[in-house]
């Protein structure tokens, strides 16, 4: 039997395991969506977890006793009490979970972003679009059409799409949409542009096809100056090579070639785990 979910109870912290547990049970298999059967359970569909949910239970309880308002538990209880819309809404909550708190570098470029958006409010002026959610999902079409010859039309369609979809409650001006396609074509023009780093890739001794693999999957989808936020495995998958090889591969960008910079390190655990933070430079 094929999985609906490409990726499932594979968080580092054994309760946000179970959290999945719920999410995948209640907006799948009891939603009009399961096309699975209607005597099909989560159980019938992933046998080999019919013991670990438990166990994450387990996890969950005494995360959530000893901190009744952590976030853990407000997500929880969000997924019972129907405030998600879609199974996709509750991962994008789940990956938030890994996102590590901001501390010296990563601080300081934290500040410094949000310099930037005050900047941009006041230059814009009634054209600013204070969305962050529309604001990221023009920056995620951006990276998907880069490469690919797009027209101007196209881009001012999706970005259209994008504000059906993220506001629905506001009506925004002429002069907003007109500046989130600008947004969303400037964002192209930054991922397509040629860099000089493959050069210096090339002279490193080992691992050269695995480095500009790495680095090409990075230029392709961030821009100069945005940051990176990924785990370990989340690393090894984006640049398909083995867990063992990705900190090495990034000192050499980092250190080396200075095409990132490490503002702050991740930190793996049987239990917990928290994503690295990168920054592109060139």
């Amino acid at each position: 039997m094929n999985n609906p979910i490409p990726k499932y109870f594979d968080h580092p912290d054994k309760s946000v395991r179970y959290i999945e547990w719920i999410a995948l049970n209640k907006f799948h298999f009891k939603s009009a969506e399961n096309r699975l059967g209607d005597n099909i359970s989560i159980l019938d569909a992933y046998p080999e977890y019919d013991q670990s949910w438990a166990y994450w239970n387990d996890h969950f309880v005494t995360e959530s006793r000893k901190r009744p308002n952590g976030t853990k538990n407000k997500l929880y209880l969000k997924i019972v009490n129907d405030q998600f819309a879609s199974l996709d809404e509750v991962y994008v909550a789940i990956k938030k979970l890994t996102k590590p708190a901001d501390r010296g570098n990563s601080l300081k470029d934290a500040k410094k972003k949000v310099a930037q958006k005050a900047y941009a409010q006041e230059k814009y002026g009634d054209a600013f679009v204070s969305n962050n959610a529309l604001v990221s999902a023009v920056k995620s079409v951006a990276s998907e059409i880069a490469f690919q010859n797009v027209t101007s039309e196209y881009m001012f369609a999706k970005v259209n799409e994008l504000v059906a979809l993220h506001c629905s409650d506001e009506q925004l001006t002429e002069a907003q949409i007109n500046t989130l396609t600008g947004l969303c074509e400037r964002r192209v023009d930054k991922l397509e542009a040629l860099s000089s780093i493959e050069a210096a890739i090339l002279e490193q001794g080992d691992d050269v096809k695995a480095l500009l693999f790495l680095w090409v999957k990075i230029r392709r989808h961030y821009a100069v100056g945005e940051t990176i936020v990924m785990s370990e495995k989340d690393w090894a998958a984006f640049g398909k090579t083995s867990k063992t090889k990705v900190k090495p591969l990034l000192k050499v960008l980092s250190n080396k070639l200075g095409a990132l910079k490490l503002l702050q390190s991740g930190r793996v655990g049987s239990s917990t785990g928290r994503a690295s933070k990168y920054k592109r430079l060139v």
